[in-house]
């Protein structure tokens, strides 16, 4: 006599395999870098693994018989594979302006241009995690001239250092990259951040970080536009406070990093 399959056994033994199969490949391929910070990989790999250990329990009930089907738990898996399975973009400067991600990470100290631009508190305390020493923690070097190159890799270091010892850089001249952020409910006509999303631990709290720069152009600048901006460092006070503000000497064209996201640690 031939068994016949337990439907419900293999419903349950298809969706482990989906979910364990999908978390694997987020992880692996590094596409998991747009939904969490890098620190969830371990994390990743652990549920793709149990998902598929749990699958191999399955595999002795696919024949075991089963007069009554209950299938609506399964939704649990079925539905976050298909989520995630929909094409899905990066989440854009308008979308943390309008408040999606608004009020969190580097912006939750004020509503104000320190929203978008790095403000000095939490980046002492995020700097606080890289020990005493940022430059020695991420080998942060100055080039022969004494200027500041900062490349996509190294953003948020230079930026958490940057403000936490702002009077050290005052007059260095710096190289940035960033998208074009304006707040001009915030800002002065002449402002705009070359700013990144940073991301503390998902999407949900993405939050756009940068440093205020001065460009007589400012206005007329795309936003979202990537951008390379050449500089001077000064540390002036900026909506109340000491902030380093950046004087604008050339801005160009760039090309959008692979990882639009910066993260903390």
């Amino acid at each position: 006599m031939v068994k016949k399959l337990n439907p419900q056994a293999v419903l349950e033994l298809i969706c482990l395999l989906l979910f364990s199969a999908m978390m694997f490949h987020l992880a692996f391929s590094g596409k998991y870098l747009s939904y969490v910070t890098p620190r969830m990989l371990p994390y990743l790999y652990f549920t793709s693994t149990a998902m598929l250990i749990w699958a191999t329990f399955k595999l002795p009930m696919l024949f075991r018989p089963q007069y009554k089907l209950r299938a609506s738990h399964c939704l649990l898996l079925i539905i976050p594979v298909i989520l995630l399975l929909l094409p899905h973009g990066t989440v854009s400067a308008a979308d943390v302006s309008n408040g999606l991600v608004s009020d969190v990470g580097l912006s939750q100290s004020t509503n104000s241009t320190e929203s978008a631009t790095s403000a000095e508190e939490n980046p002492q305390n995020s700097a606080n995690q890289y020990d005493d020493s940022i430059i020695e923690q991420f080998g942060l070097e100055k080039n022969a001239d004494g200027s500041i190159a900062v490349s996509d890799e190294l953003f948020y270091p230079w930026l958490s250092e940057i403000y936490t010892n702002k009077d050290s850089y005052d007059g260095t001249t710096i190289t940035i990259k960033g998208f074009v952020f304006r707040d001009s409910a915030t800002m002065a006509e002449n402002e705009f951040v070359p700013a990144r999303l940073l991301m503390y631990c998902c999407t949900a709290d993405l939050a756009p970080c940068g440093i205020v720069c001065e460009y007589d152009g400012a206005s007329s600048l795309e936003a979202d536009s990537w951008m390379t901006v050449t500089g001077v460092i000064h540390v002036v006070e900026h909506q109340g406070e000491m902030q380093p503000i950046v004087t604008i000497t050339s801005v160009s064209p760039a090309v959008k990093p692979n990882d639009e996201y910066v993260y903390p640690w």
